[in-house]
């Protein structure tokens, strides 16, 4: 049997936050806290970025994945193998003027994957075998 190449699109939400330095008056803090601190400034929380930058990779497939079906996708994490289980959301079929480029599968997070790799994967740390 022939494998398909596939081109798989994994997320990737990095979540950033941004402070600002304030005196403990603007940040609404009773006399008698503003007194303990000593007049220190204080990081107020002023806004979350969410930045959605997800990974791509080739694969080779023995048959074409229908959406809601699981995929498994081996990486490496840490310089230990690992495989993480991704569910697909959609599946593009090439151009028919041009049927060898690949098929572009995209997908999202399996509830079941590991949080401490998830972590990393978050600080930018995965590569995929």
């Amino acid at each position: 049997m022939a494998q398909i190449q596939a081109l798989i699109l994994i997320p990737l939400i990095i979540e950033e936050e941004n402070f600002e330095l304030v005196t403990p008056k603007e940040a609404g803090l009773p006399l008698w806290r503003r007194i303990l601190r000593g007049g220190r400034m204080i990081k107020r929380k002023v806004s979350t970025l969410v930045v959605n930058a997800g990974m791509r990779t080739f694969y080779k497939l023995d048959s074409v994945p229908s959406v809601f079906e699981k995929v498994t996708l081996p990486i490496i994490v840490q310089g230990k193998e690992r495989v993480i289980s991704l569910v697909v959301t959609k599946v593009t079929p090439p151009p028919y003027r041009n049927p060898s480029r690949p098929f572009i599968i995209r997908t999202a997070f399996d509830l079941g994957f590991l949080g401490s790799v998830w972590k990393y994967a978050q600080r930018g740390g995965v590569a995929l075998a």
